[in-house]
């Protein structure tokens, strides 16, 4: 009897994966139909670019007041057929905390509720799809408040094509072919350390080091539409021994990764113990400062291809390497940059935060929608690589959130979301770091099971390379704050144990 049942499960996820697999390159196909035409917006002139949002724009606000209950309340004064985007300004702003409040009114497909898009997201391994047609995003963002964000199947191509400058490269002739490409693309897991099954890839080709979390926006787009662009991934959970020892293996032409990571490698490579001569470098997802930059370039005579992804609209800018800054998609989203207060800030001032609105995402329509990256326009000058999209500087911040321990073990915040992810019920969090492990403080809205969580994250805190680690959660009413910082602190390393990318300006120094 157990044997029939165990056959049936089998039979079950072979099938699951069979239909997963023809989904995903049917969406694959279509997506290498709109490349084409979608890197001939790069040299779109200023005024089909002013066109499009234009239209895009009347486009969400009328799908928005049609089908979202909630904006049809905040939108009711509005005439999208007449609605500018200089009549922005005049909407208010929706907050995370909006959408998270109001998710059931504010999407627009009434086959989907929060309940099972949390449900989807927690049951997650792997890449899948929901409805046979949507994709689920989840993050903390810099807040370490959940939200989800839901691409249908037009919006989530569109969101992998917005990574324009990783496909730009690319042979037009190759780009039908790459979706022919074997399954078994080579991914490391970060729990088993162990290769998925397929055939194994050949040298030289490109590779990544990012989140091995299934929602997170990094890791879905490289295993769903992008698979065919990337050979192998390691996962940012592993110790930094252990992807140097990958690299090692596999000697990348391209490598992608977080800034924190590269600047890793770079201090590995510099210290004699990582080996590879990459022909690209890009990065992602964490701000990408000077010294880092400094230090790819020391190291491997290289600039780094710089990408500002979000979970709520995709890469909403990228690097050109003809230029300064990044180019915005300014086809694709509206990026308002603010101060404190909300107000326009000139070219040259940082902004506290920005508002998007995403255009292209009718289902989950996110209109002023506030993140808190802070963000510098630049003089609206043509770039030597021919775009008139404007540019932005590089995002900054501080890479203050790995936590590094003795002998030499650094661990990621992305170790953390890899487990939080799985428990739908936390909204927010803060993790601080201890002499052998952490204590983790948790907000919830129903109940946690504490001790699997503490089990959950020891064993990726092992898997980083800290030993017998001691992990200790509780729920709380409120999270602390740091003294003297208006923004909460997610990761709070101990303050005599920095890791050192915090205060080494230049490997090279």
């Amino acid at each position: 009897m157990e044997t029939q049942r165990s056959e049936t499960i089998n039979s079950t996820l072979v099938a699951d994966a069979s239909h997963y697999e023809a989904l995903r390159r049917q969406h694959i196909s279509d997506l290498l139909a709109r490349m084409p035409e979608n890197v001939k917006r790069v040299k779109w002139p200023v005024e089909r670019i002013r066109e499009e949002r234009q239209q895009r724009l009347r486009s969400l606000i009328n799908v928005a007041k049609e089908k979202s209950p909630w904006h049809r309340d905040r939108l009711r004064d509005v005439d999208a057929d007449s609605f500018t985007e200089a009549d922005l300004e005049k909407l208010p702003v929706m907050t995370k905390a909006d959408l998270m409040a109001n998710f059931d009114q504010i999407i627009t497909d009434k086959r989907l509720t929060l309940e099972m898009v949390n449900a989807h997201v927690s049951n997650l391994r792997e890449d899948r799809y929901l409805l046979d047609e949507y994709h689920v995003i989840a993050s903390g963002g810099t807040s370490g408040f959940r939200g989800v964000y839901v691409y249908d199947w037009d919006e989530w191509a569109t969101s992998t094509l917005s990574f324009r400058h990783a496909f730009l490269p690319i042979n037009p002739l190759l780009w039908r072919l790459l979706s022919f490409r074997p399954i078994g693309k080579g991914f490391v897991n970060s729990k088993t350390k162990k290769k998925k099954a397929g055939k194994p890839q050949s040298k030289g080709g490109a590779v990544s080091v990012y989140a091995d979390i299934a929602s997170h926006m990094s890791h879905a787009v490289v295993n769903s539409l992008a698979y065919p662009f990337v050979d192998r991934e390691y996962p940012a959970t592993l110790s930094i021994r252990e992807i140097v020892e990958g690299l090692n293996s596999v000697q990348p032409e391209s490598l992608s990764a977080y800034p924190s990571i590269l600047y890793q490698l770079a201090l590995e490579a510099r210290a004699g113990r990582l080996h590879i001569a990459p022909k690209r470098i890009a990065s992602g997802a964490e701000p990408l400062l000077p010294h880092i930059r400094d230090a790819v370039r020391d190291t491997w005579g290289l600039s780094v291809t710089n990408f500002w992804v979000t979970s709520e609209g995709g890469c909403l800018s990228w690097s050109c390497g003809k230029g300064e800054g990044m180019h915005l998609n300014e086809d694709l989203q509206i990026v308002e940059v603010v101060d404190e207060n909300g107000n326009p800030v000139p070219p040259g001032t940082r902004s506290a935060k920005i508002y998007l609105t995403n255009l292209f995402n009718q289902t989950l329509p996110l209109i002023r929608y506030e993140i808190t990256d802070q963000v510098t326009l630049l003089a609206d000058e043509k770039c030597a690589c021919g775009s008139n999209l404007h540019r932005i500087d590089d995002i900054q911040g501080r890479l203050e959130d790995m936590f590094s321990y003795q002998g030499g073990v650094i661990v990621h915040p992305v170790v953390f979301e890899s487990v939080f992810e799985h428990y739908p019920s936390v909204v927010e969090y803060q993790v601080r770091q201890t002499k052998h492990g952490v204590a983790i403080s948790l907000l919830t809205n129903g109940p946690v099971a504490l001790e699997q969580l503490e089990r959950d994250v020891a064993e990726y805190l092992e898997k980083s390379g800290l030993h017998n680690p001691e992990v200790s959660a509780r729920i709380v009413n409120r999270l602390e704050r740091t003294p003297g910082v208006a923004k909460l602190k997610r990761f709070v390393p101990l303050a005599s144990n920095k890791p050192e990318m915090a205060s080494t300006p230049s490997v090279m120094a």
